[in-house]
């Protein structure tokens, strides 16, 4: 402990840091010598033995308990959640938290205390009780989830809910650790996981390699003494390689004959020695399955087929058919784990093979498992050279590259040209063998991959090429829910079914629309979005609580019609929304029939209507052919989101009216479902403009979604203010805007004002402002306000009036236009600053745009906050020069639009509260 302490404290004087002793825990580890424990110094203590502290997220102490460990981090989880809960609303954002913070967390706790089957099934039960009730508890009894778990936990673009599925993401992590372990290890690691795996049953613990298989049986993962290390290497074992390739059975039936009669009945030994010659193999009569086996596995590498597992051996002879498995019994019961323990062998010259046995008892029956490794490896009757398959570019470099042994060391022994000697170096593991290949290779040659070695990998690969599987951990999370996926896959599809039987129209329509679809509708809500899913899974209830019967509680509807399709579509309440839907189409052109299953449940519209094209042709009649074209392209894209979100918030309006039905508080009347519906297509139809221009900031795409906007709204001038309307006098306006990094933090304001002459509205830049706030304590408020107020101050000394005030901060434009000051009190001072020279230069109106529409503004603060800098930018000094301050320029054009389109059509513009 002194040199410990000595160690840091030296650390300690050149980083200026120290160690806070009450903050520090000594754990004894052995209990044994607890009486004998040396003296701490002055203020350090030995930790309780009985009691546990936290380190790094995790508890740690002398007896640590797996159990309070998960309930401790259980407990953690649950304070986090509660937060998470308030902004949460839908099952699906609740599923997501589930699979981006709860398992995670767990995971990691996971990974240093494995847990038992009571821990993970307790575990499960809060995370589906979170998912469902919102509360993160496995005593939730009281309600039930409105789809299967087996559903629930299938992937989003499968139908589910993507419910992480903790018992399948443990084993998955077991088996990725183990196999990052033995693939990607150093040296001192490799050794350290034979330790932990032999588990002190030798004095000498030997390596251990992990052979892939495939044996998808069930997997005891969570009993009493298991470790993540035995069950991520069963996971491996089991779930690690795919089933018998289709036509290799065949292939190997017709070696198999073939070999059974070149190998002689009665093997010569010579004392545990046997010469097999398998010339008569060569040629053609392995070129069938050599081909098949290059094709779908890669290369054969035999410097691994002595470490093939022989419990995988065992799998493959009962997998083949094969008969007189003697061999395995004898092996097991010897408890042998490689091939290399029971035979080892030498080729000399190809064709000729040489067997070494390593048990005089085992030789009657090692000729079945000579047989076997020719027709499951015929590659192995080949001589081979011991190079390894190096992969880099260009693919006909001449580099090679071999691992000896000499003096107990793992050498590589490199050659970089054809006649060029060896250069040899030291390597323990894969990382420093690569970075070895790419110092040696040259500028020329860049290395990509090299295979795995034994000497430098625990992971027995025994095929390379470009067709070399690469495990990751979705493969393992398949494996360990194969059952559950398929139950679950198949409940899916009878659910699909069900819609053709109740309604085949829409059951079609439905079926046209894919999971990732129904995610995708531009400008839905939650909300909406979990009706559409349970829609297509037909998850509802038809239950009438009012008549405690199934059917219909819609009032004006006397329907027995027990249907989901009867609940959004036929029933009279329903068809009394779809009609106010449908009304801003058919202002519009769009005929009654549109209205059909497929163009609703499908959310497709047939046709833009025609009313649409006769508006777009009335606005587009001053463009140019380029710039019209451009719209007309974008207007079918826009008017199909226009549909859908409109689709989307309907059907949850129907919804909504049935739900009201369960509260009596509520009005679930038509006329305020009819009402409520209207507002909502309306602010959807505004945010449609909005939302488009943010997905693309193409100058087509912000006319088209302007011109359907409007359309739908009833708006049918929408088209003019894109039009050079002539001033009848000139306008000055000034843009502001400003925010800190951190908030409060450094921050940075941007203010510009832009001069529009009378007649024609050709803008011109009077001046532009990037104002640097170096003070930790700017807020996003501090700095809008300085933008204004720097604003405010240039039209004041440069004798600028009758200003029109733009920014995208509500609330300090409310509290200007109102004369109420704030009442934080750091802003008291500033606001009254501004408000008085706002009144001295005659402010006329304050214009709220959203962020997207400000953005000349906002870049001016942005480049404050970056270069640290203040700068001002006057009408003389040229700015487009600049490329910076062309870039600004470029995007107040849209925010001008957005201006004008306020100022023509008087909708948006809000004066000030004395303004006259």
């Amino acid at each position: 402990m002194p040199a410990l302490l000595q160690i840091t404290s030296k650390f300690g004087t050149a980083s200026e840091l120290l160690i806070n002793a009450s903050k520090t825990v000594v754990i004894v580890l052995n209990d044994c010598v607890s009486s004998d424990l040396p003296s701490l110094p002055t203020g350090f203590c030995y930790h309780d033995p009985r009691t546990t502290a936290r380190y790094l997220g995790l508890q740690v102490g002398g007896h640590l308990s797996t159990e309070v460990t998960w309930l401790k981090a259980e407990n953690r989880i649950r304070g986090r959640l509660r937060l998470a809960s308030h902004r949460t609303l839908t099952i699906e954002q609740r599923s997501l938290v589930a699979a981006t913070v709860i398992a995670p967390a767990l995971l990691y706790v996971g990974r240093h205390a494995w847990p038992t089957t009571t821990i993970v099934d307790r575990v499960a039960k809060c995370i589906h009780n979170f998912v469902w009730h919102g509360r993160f508890e496995d005593d939730v009894s009281d309600k039930r989830a409105w789809i299967a778990p087996d559903i629930a936990s299938l992937h989003r673009s499968e139908g589910g809910l993507g419910l992480p599925d903790i018992r399948a993401e443990l084993l998955a992590m077991a088996a990725v650790t183990v196999l990052a372990w033995a693939s990607s290890s150093s040296s001192v690691q490799r050794l350290v996981g034979d330790v932990l795996t032999d588990r002190g049953k030798c004095s000498n613990a030997p390596p251990v390699y992990i052979m892939p298989g495939h044996a998808p049986i069930a997997l005891s993962a969570f009993g009493p003494g298991q470790s993540l290390r035995q069950i991520g290497e069963a996971m491996i074992t089991r779930n690690g390689d795919t089933a018998i390739e289709p036509g290799q059975l065949d292939l190997v039936q017709d070696l198999l004959v073939v070999v059974e009669r070149t190998i002689p009945q009665e093997l010569a030994w010579e004392g545990r020695v046997v010469t097999v010659d398998c010339r008569e193999l060569l040629g053609q009569t392995m070129a069938p399955l050599r081909e098949f086996l290059r094709r779908t596995q890669g290369d054969f590498r035999a410097e691994w087929l002595e470490f093939v597992a022989i419990i995988h051996l065992a799998r493959l002879h009962n997998g083949l058919g094969l008969a007189r498995d003697g061999w395995v019994n004898i092996a097991v019961d010897r408890g042998t784990r490689l091939l290399r323990d029971v035979l080892r062998w030498e080729i000399p010259v190809s064709g000729q093979i040489i067997f070494h046995a390593t048990h005089e008892d085992m030789k009657p029956v090692l000729r079945e498992l000579i047989i076997l490794l020719l027709v499951v490896y015929p590659d192995m009757v080949y001589k081979t050279r011991d190079e390894l398959q190096i992969k880099a570019t260009p693919g006909d470099h001449p580099i090679t590259a071999r691992i000896l042994e000499e003096d107990g060391q793992t050498i590589a022994a490199i050659r970089t040209s054809t006649m060029g000697p060896e250069a040899k170096f030291a390597v323990s593991d894969e990382c420093e063998l690569a970075q070895g290949l790419a110092a040696r290779a040259g500028n020329d040659v860049k290395i990509t991959a090299v295979h795995p070695h034994p000497k430098l990998s625990h992971l027995v690969s025994l095929w390379a090429g470009s067709r070399r599987r690469k495990l990751v951990r979705r493969d393992f999370k398949h494996a360990a829910r194969t059952s559950a996926r398929r139950r679950g896959a198949l409940e899916v599809n009878n659910r699909q079914a069900a819609w053709l039987v109740d309604s085949p129209d829409i059951g079609k329509a439905i079926t046209s629309v894919s999971w990732t679809r129904i995610r995708q509708i531009v400008g839905v809500s939650p909300w909406g979005e979990q009706v559409l899913y349970r829609i297509k899974l037909r998850a509802f209830t038809r239950w009438d609580h009012l008549n405690h019967r199934p059917g219909c509680v819609v009032e004006e509807c006397d329907s027995t019609d027990l249907g989901i399709a009867h609940i959004f579509w036929s029933c009279p309440g329903a068809r009394s929304l779809w009609s106010n839907f449908l009304s801003n189409w058919t202002e519009l052109g769009l005929a009654d029939t549109s209205l059909l299953p497929a163009n609703v449940f499908g959310l497709s519209l047939p046709e833009v209507p025609r009313g649409l094209w006769q508006i777009m042709d009335r606005v587009c009649s001053v463009m140019s052919s380029g710039e019209r074209e451009a719209v007309q392209q974008c207007v079918q894209p826009v008017v199909e989101t226009a549909w859908a979100l409109g689709v989307a918030i309907t059907l949850q309006a129907i919804w909504r009216r049935r739900a009201d039905y369960w509260d009596p508080v509520r009005d679930a009347s038509v006329h305020h479902a009819s009402a409520i519906l209207t507002g909502r297509l309306r602010q959807a139809y505004i945010n449609v403009r909005l939302l488009m221009t943010q997905i693309s900031p193409s100058r087509g795409r912000h006319e088209a979604a302007k011109i359907v906007s409007y359309a739908l709204l009833g708006n049918h001038s929408c088209g003019r203010p894109s039009r050079p309307i002539a001033l009848s006098k000139p306008v000055t306006i000034l843009f502001f805007d400003g925010g800190s990094r951190g908030n409060p933090g450094p921050g940075g304001s941007g203010c510009l004002i832009v001069l529009l002459p009378q007649g024609e509205p050709t803008p011109t830049v009077e001046w532009m402002a990037s104002i640097s706030l170096a003070s930790r304590r700017t807020t996003n408020n501090i700095a809008e306000y300085r933008a204004l107020c720097a604003g405010l101050n240039y039209a004041l000394t440069n004798g600028l009036t009758d200003l029109h005030v733009v920014g995208d901060s509500a609330m300090i434009l409310a509290q200007m236009r109102r004369r109420r000051p704030p009442r934080a009190p750091h802003l008291r001072s500033i606001y009254a600053q501004c408000r008085g020279i706002a009144d001295r230069v005659h402010v006329c109106t304050w214009n709220h745009h959203l962020r997207a529409f400000n953005k000349a503004a906002d870049m001016l603060a942005n480049i404050a906050m970056d270069d640290r800098k203040s700068r001002q930018v006057f009408r003389s000094d040229q700015p487009t020069r600049v490329p910076r301050w062309a870039e600004v320029t470029r995007l107040l054009d849209s925010d001008l639009r957005q201006w004008r389109d306020a100022y023509f059509t008087g909708g948006a513009e809000e004066p000030d509260a004395d303004a006259k």
